[in-house]
């Protein structure tokens, strides 16, 4: 199950990226057309009621599709990046109640050293509050929360990454 999750995330992240592109290439479309638009009248040497039938015709039509796809970017990449948001939340929340429930298996004091710069950190954090180490292992196969020196998962036996 988690590890659909992580599969969708990876999903919405690229089709957020996705949707940044096309909302970098609409503006540089925008500026492409209003760099035409500026060539044609100088270049043909337009009247004012020319340049208003031009515009009418040719140039608002073409604004109108790139806002539309511009705002359609713009939505997307929020709720895409709500939904990553979201997700990396209740997975920190899942952690977080690994460490502070009832079944928890790491048993440790109200303190935590941290392996790498000894900072004194509380049991319930993740990452060391002075060198941003990570204080706890979590098992790729089971997602259990291992005490950080476990070379094995206390939950499925498997190896644990360094």
């Amino acid at each position: 199950m988690e590890k659909e999750k992580d599969k969708r995330l990876k999903i919405y992240t690229n089709i957020r990226t996705i949707f940044a592109i096309i909302f970098v290439l609409s503006v540089i479309a925008c500026f492409g057309v209003f760099i035409y638009v500026m060539l044609a009248v100088f270049n043909r040497g337009l009247d004012p009621e020319q340049i208003f039938y031009f515009v009418q015709t040719t140039i608002l039509p073409a604004y109108a599709t790139l806002f539309i796809i511009i705002i359609t970017s713009i939505v997307l990449i929020g709720i895409s990046g709500h939904v990553i948001n979201s997700y990396k939340v209740k997975k920190a929340k899942k952690v977080e109640e690994k460490l502070t429930g009832n079944d928890n298996v790491i048993d440790r004091s109200k303190t935590i050293e941290c392996p790498e710069c000894h900072a004194k950190n509380n049991a319930t954090s993740l990452c060391c509050k002075k060198c941003g180490a990570k204080l706890i292992k979590e098992c790729k196969n089971c997602y259990q929360v291992n005490d950080i020196d476990s070379q094995f998962c206390t939950k499925c036996g498997q190896k644990l990454d360094d």
